[in-house]
């Protein structure tokens, strides 16, 4: 079985890399990126190919002829191959496509590379271990044994060791100094060959899944699985927030990023909460997006919704303006915030439980309107109007009283027509003295900063 390898090597932020990359490729297994290139070892074609990383566009080719190669690392300007069936590492000028040395001590069908600190690691598949070289000369310094299972694919963060077991579908992480066992990750995967680390997160890439799973590097806890675009995934490289996933079976490497932003984010106001709106963004990374996560600003509320174009944030305060960000989210992560919506005010509804609309006025007798010292929920006082919208008869047509508390009677300054009243301290009747009449009855109260008005109205006839 012929094997793959990964390497993490620094790289730049890229603006709209190419989803897919696969011109000149033939079973490309190891990919590595560095700078603004991207390095593809092709296990068919016996060489690699390197493109620009921003078009994807070819650029040259290195090593024609190569036999069985499988990962590719790139270091300080040299690209080192690993060479599975002739149990070496060669090395060449990353510019120029030179070979400049061959290493090959101790070597048991090499598969994975990386280069950190002036090393070289080897991922030795029938060797059941991980050589350690000095990368300019190659003189062996050390091997890493123990635990390994057909290893494929060697990593290094800080001072750790990480090698993928296609055989026990795990990730060791060894001590890379003493070669000491530190822990096993395990859980998920399925023929584990490329890895990669990032962010304190490990990324591998499951060649019989068809995906890449992520971990937390000290925890071993899986956190999300990158799916979409693979088939036969075995190489991995992270840069500048890009994955770059090299296909065996696809002759391709897909790309995989955090999604754009959403766009026209808006939103409309409710009591202590707004609900929010946006339109899908432009580009979701190369991956599905899974959902959204809506911020209020001021105060940082927040609402999640799963893949939907609309979530209500609750919990806010009525009467102070907000403005709203929306970030999309996919296996890579969340984008960048989007541009912030015009400001909402949330406002509450006023409502009242003393206003006591009778069911008919009668044509002679006395009613209740009001309960004493009406107010809202929001703590707005309520007053009553009444106006006769076909007027007869003569000014005592009907009149409206407030009846305090001590049971003493205040009536209006005006009848007839009816004043707007405010009863603070009993409460309100309307008399009616015999004269046939069609009223409108309104109750009201002035809105407030953080509520609403509230108004109420009905009409009868006697």
């Amino acid at each position: 079985m012929t094997l793959i390898g990964i390497a993490l090597q620094p790289g730049i932020a890229l603006a709209g890399p190419p989803r897919t990359i696969s011109e000149g490729m033939n079973s490309p297994v190891g990919v590595s990126v560095a700078g603004e290139e991207v390095y593809v070892a092709n296990i068919n074609g016996g060489n690699v190919t390197i493109y620009d990383a921003g078009t994807g566009v070819l650029l040259r080719t290195i090593g024609d002829g190569l036999s069985n190669l499988a990962g590719v690392a790139v270091a300080a300007g040299e690209v080192y191959v690993a060479n599975w069936s002739g149990n070496s590492v060669t090395v060449y000028d990353a510019a120029t496509g030179d070979l400049l040395r061959t290493i090959s001590d101790a070597m048991n069908t090499p598969a994975g590379v990386a280069v950190a600190d002036g090393e070289l690691y080897v991922g030795n598949d029938f060797g059941n271990n991980v050589t350690v070289y000095e990368a300019d000369t190659g003189l062996l310094l050390r091997t890493i044994a123990g635990d390994m299972s057909t290893p494929y694919g060697v990593t290094v963060a800080g001072e750790q060791l990480y090698v993928s077991n296609f055989d026990t579908n795990s990730v060791t992480v060894y001590d890379r100094v003493s070669g000491a066992l530190l822990r096993t990750i395990s859980g998920g995967m399925n023929n584990p060959v490329g890895v990669a680390l990032a962010d304190g997160q490990i990324y591998v890439a499951n060649s019989n899944n068809n995906n890449v799973t992520v971990y937390d590097a000290d925890t071993g806890v899986w956190r999300r699985t990158i799916t979409g675009r693979m088939n036969l995934p075995y190489g991995l490289s992270l840069a500048g927030g890009q994955l770059y996933v090299a296909n065996w079976f696809g002759n391709n490497v897909t790309v995989y990023s955090k999604p754009s932003p959403p766009t026209e984010v808006s939103g409309t106001a409710g009591d202590n909460q707004a609900a929010v709106t946006w339109n899908a963004p432009g580009d979701d990374g190369g991956t599905a997006i899974v959902g959204y996560e809506v911020t209020a600003h001021p105060g940082g509320a927040t609402c999640i919704t799963e893949n939907h174009s609309l979530c209500t944030v609750d919990g806010l305060t009525n009467g102070l303006s907000y403005e709203f960000t929306v970030t999309t989210i996919n296996a890579m992560g969340s984008s960048d915030p989007s541009v912030p919506s015009a400001q909402v005010t949330p406002e509450g509804t006023a409502t009242q439980r003393c206003v006591t609309a009778p069911t008919s006025i009668p044509r002679r007798g006395t009613k209740k309107l009001m309960r004493p010292g009406c107010v809202t929920n929001a703590g707005q006082r309520v007053g009553v109007k009444v106006r006769s919208v076909a007027p007869r008869g003569d000014m005592r047509s009907y009149r409206l009283f407030c009846v305090k508390k001590s049971g003493k009677k205040t009536t209006t300054t005006k009848a007839g027509f009816g004043g707007f009243r405010v009863c603070k301290n009993g409460r309100t009747k309307i008399r009616t003295y015999g004269v046939p009449l069609e009223l409108r009855i309104v109750w009201k109260a002035k809105a407030t900063t953080g509520s609403t008005a509230f108004t109420q109205e009905q009409t009868y006839k006697t």
